[in-house]
This record gives C-alpha cells, structure tokens and sequence, in this order.
C-alpha cells in the first residue's frame, strides 16, 4: 500500500483558498521523535500553506500542521469549502475538557469487501491421555469472532494493575506497520473483553457498508506519562490535550480511538450501545469506551 510521511512540528501561515485532496491510500503523520500520531485516510482535505513545492506540500491536518512528500497522482487541487477528516490524535484525552476544534465531516474513503471470520478449529476428542503441563506461556482468548485463539499478554496500566490484552489484528490497525512494534512503543493492544465486543461491532459495521479502524487502544503509563508531557510542553505531539498519567481509560483498557468516516460516525452514534460501546468526550469524535 502506498502511503505518505507527514512530519510535524513546523509552523506556516495558512493560505485560504488552497487546498488538495488525498488520492493515495493514506498519510501517516509522524512526530519528530518517528512516532505515527494520525492518518489521513484517501479523500481527506489538507490545507496547503504558502511556501508549497510540486513534490513538497505545507500542509495543514486536524490539529497537524507538517509537511507532505508527494508524487504526480498523489494529491489533486481542492475547493477549500470541503471539509477536511478529523484527525485523532493520540494525545486525544478523556479528560472531559471540551472547546476542541468544531468536528468536521470526512471525505470517503475506499471500503474493502468483507472477509470471511476466522473460525477455530476442530476441538479434540476428550481422552485419557496426559494433559499438558501448566505453563507461563500466552493463554488464548474465548470465542470472540476474529480474535478467537489469539494469545494474551499482561501488561500493567493505570495503578500498575495487570491487564490481560491481545494484540490488535494488523487488518483493524489504522497504521498496519505498528502491529510489529512492542505495546511499550505504540497503542496497539486492548483487553480481552474489548476485544470480543470490538470483533462483534466491526462486524455489525461492515455489514451495514462501514469500514472502521483503531488508532490507539491500550495505552501503558509511560506512553501516558509521554502525551502529557507533550500537552503540557506544547513541544511534541502537537500539544494536544492529554490526561495525567493513570487517570487516562486508556490505561484501563476500556477506551479506543477510531478511524471513522462521517457514515460511520453517524451509524456509531446510531448502534455503538448495542455493543457496549459510548462516547465519552464531548470534544473528541474518535474517543469511545466500552461498558460491559
């Protein structure tokens, strides 16, 4: 898949009235420290700010203001009275504090047909043979749809608690690469329970014509304890608002943040309590939680 670097950090006065639109698959926005913090999925509008080349756009995303290298067919001029995607960025926080930017509406994006849950096999006759000895190695999960026999991991959160999680499945990750980086590096776990109703409402979604994708998932107090810093810095990660370390749900497992489009936002807000899942901060559209 061929996607765009967009490194932040750099400011520009905005030129009204130019703007392109995204005909690449997607743009990972990256820190200066190498860490992904958004997407910017085919059809979002970026802002173009003065001082923009034919292969290097200023350009504006969300909250993100950095820079775009393109190639001819990547980008194409836009009207600027488009709304431009929301960006979530992982800094996001459910912290109640509303008086973000207004939430605009995205641009479409390419949905993929549906595929084909991954059923577990065949259980084995009951015997009298040995049963195998109890092991520290990862126990899989119950029936939970896709994540059905996917190994388990503890990792502390809030309080230093023991978490249960597994690992995302590369397919729900909005940056598939960070599926291969450690849970101490990216947000890319969450627990057992969120996974199984996660599995359960990506279903429902699909069916209903939505592709929806997880930006950031569990979150561990040193991750936490880096977004905060970021906030209260205004040096990295755009600034953007965080919680203080271990009063954040991330770090309690229950909260995702999610790639939506402005069809799948609505049909969240129609259908995400069916599946244990609320919006919990008015200023975030990304941010939700699950109850059991």
């Amino acid at each position: 898949m061929k996607r765009l670097l967009v490194f932040i950090g750099i400011a520009f006065a905005l030129v009204h009235g130019q703007c392109v639109k995204i005909t690449a698959d997607s743009a990972d926005i990256i820190d200066r420290s190498g860490t992904v913090v958004a997407t910017a999925p085919r059809g979002s509008i970026l802002f173009k700010f003065a001082g923009s080349s034919s292969s290097r756009l200023i350009v504006r995303y969300g909250r993100f203001i950095g820079t775009v290298n393109v190639e001819p067919g990547d980008v194409f001029e836009s009207p600027c009275n488009e709304p431009n995607a929301p960006a979530a960025p992982l800094g996001d926080e459910d912290s109640g504090v509303s008086g973000s930017e207004s939430e605009p509406t995205p641009g479409p994006v390419t949905e993929p047909g549906p595929r084909p849950a991954t059923e577990p096999g065949p259980k084995p006759a009951a015997g009298p043979g040995p049963k195998p000895a109890a092991g520290p190695g990862p126990k899989p999960v119950g029936s939970c749809g896709a994540y059905a026999g996917a190994p388990t991991l503890s990792i502390a959160g809030n309080g230093g608690t023991k978490f249960s999680v597994v690992k995302i499945r590369r397919e729900d990750l909005s940056r598939p690469a960070s599926f291969n980086l450690a849970p101490t590096a990216t947000d890319n776990t969450m627990t057992v329970a969120t996974a199984c109703a996660w599995s359960r409402l990506k279903a429902a979604a699909r069916a209903a014509g939505h592709r929806i994708t997880i930006n950031s998932g569990f979150r561990t107090l040193g991750r936490q304890q880096y977004f905060y810093n970021c906030h209260v810095t205004k040096r990295c990660n755009g600034g953007a608002l965080a919680a203080r370390p271990g009063t954040s749900n991330h770090g309690l497992g229950k909260a995702l943040d999610l790639q939506l489009t402005g069809a799948a936002y609505n049909w969240m807000t129609k259908n995400a309590r069916k599946f244990g899942f609320r919006r919990t901060v008015p200023s975030e559209t990304w941010h939700w939680e699950f109850f059991p």
